[in-house]
């Protein structure tokens, strides 16, 4: 039996699986990520264009590319792989992802994706450049928003989504982010404000600037353009970075279904004020910063029994310290990390109302919140 999934890195592997006897339509899942220098980004493109046409069942695919972008248009073309994903029609799970810079793909995402009917898990990062245009003599990007701002306005997703992760740490075009991810659950003939009434969507990851607002009261054009499709959301995770948190407040408390949540904060977060769904069951917080952490302020609100009182787990993670592997630390790191979470404090406040505590250097991904199959 011929396998059926893949994992392939860089040109040169990809070129020589390309030749192999396992590409074929039996194939079922691949993953490709890009090196980070030294590819030949014509042969890579063909090759993967070669690669999709010859493996139409796949189920799942993975695009992660991590090169260096000197502006914001798409030198590797990968719109054109895109444009290959149209005749997919037993793809479930699909995941592009940009480590660094953005990918100029979402006027060719916005024609693909409403033709893959069986499509069920949908992670995007960082390939929502909206770049419609071609480079000028100056080297800068010529954008048609009007054009791109029309299709979004008279086209349709109808895509029956389960799970979506939408990363973008893009700054501007807020409008287009606010627009483009209810359009993916839009139906055709609705009208462009108009929500499902049968949205399918359960798992959801949202980090962009428009949910970061200096003004308190702020209710942002993302927010306003997602609240149709929370009431069914189980799993949730936002990035919160800023200081001012209303807008993240309002946007937790459409979710009446929440059982998940997940919070990526940064040194500033204030969660003072913090209300949250009674539903919730499941709590994850983690810290994205190499700097000492403070936890006191999660004992403080658990404290108030009438806080979250379906709680049931509470984790507590850091990035690994893998930015400070040549400086030298306190013999006790461990040690040092659990009194600034105040370990001992919450494990008291946890064991008074049973609830299941736990601590760690790593990063909980999206997939694991939400149990996102994308392969066996």
């Amino acid at each position: 039996v011929l396998r059926s999934r893949a994992e392939i890195i860089g040109t040169k592997s990809l070129r020589a699986f390309f030749r192999s006897i396992y590409v074929g339509p039996w194939l079922r899942d691949v993953y490709f990520a890009t090196m980070l220098d030294g590819e030949n980004p014509d042969e890579m493109i063909e090759l993967l264009k070669c690669l999709l046409q010859k493996c139409p069942n796949l189920r799942t695919l993975c695009l992660y590319t991590s090169f260096r972008l000197h502006h914001q248009f798409d030198p590797y073309s990968f719109g054109k792989v895109v444009a290959q994903l149209a005749h997919m029609q037993s793809l479930e799970s699909l995941w592009l992802v940009q480590d660094r810079g953005h990918v100029a793909c979402l006027p060719v995402l916005c024609t693909v994706l409403p033709k893959l009917r069986h499509l069920k898990h949908l992670y995007i990062k960082n390939w929502m450049g909206n770049w419609v245009g071609t480079m000028n003599s100056d080297n800068a990007v010529e954008v048609d928003r009007e054009a791109l701002e029309h299709q979004l306005a008279t086209t349709a997703g109808g895509l029956n989504l389960t799970s979506l992760s939408f990363v973008d740490g893009r700054p501007g075009d807020l409008e287009t982010t606010a627009s483009f991810v209810p359009w993916l659950f839009r139906k055709p003939g609705s009208n462009p404000g108009e929500a499902p009434s049968d949205c399918t969507l359960r798992h959801l990851e949202i980090h962009t600037k428009d949910l970061h607002t200096e003004i308190p009261s702020a209710m942002t054009p993302l927010h306003k353009s997602l609240r149709p499709l929370l009431p069914n959301v189980t799993t949730l995770r936002l990035h919160c970075s800023a200081i001012y948190l209303q807008g993240t407040l309002d946007f937790v408390n459409t979710c009446h279904s929440l059982k998940t949540l997940s919070l990526v904060v940064g040194l500033s977060t204030d969660f003072s004020q913090f209300l949250l769904p009674e539903t919730i069951e499941h709590v994850h917080v983690h810290f994205c910063t190499i700097w000492p952490v403070n936890g006191l302020f999660i004992k403080e609100r658990l404290e108030d029994p009438t806080i979250l009182p379906n709680l049931k787990t509470l984790k507590l993670t850091k990035d690994p310290l893998d930015l400070l592997q040549d400086v030298a630390l306190v013999p006790n790191e461990a040690e040092r990390m659990a009194a600034a979470w105040h370990i001992d404090e919450l494990t008291a406040v946890c064991r008074g109302r049973n609830i299941q505590l736990t601590n760690a250097y790593e990063f909980v991904s999206f997939a694991q919140l939400s149990n996102f199959v994308t392969g066996d």
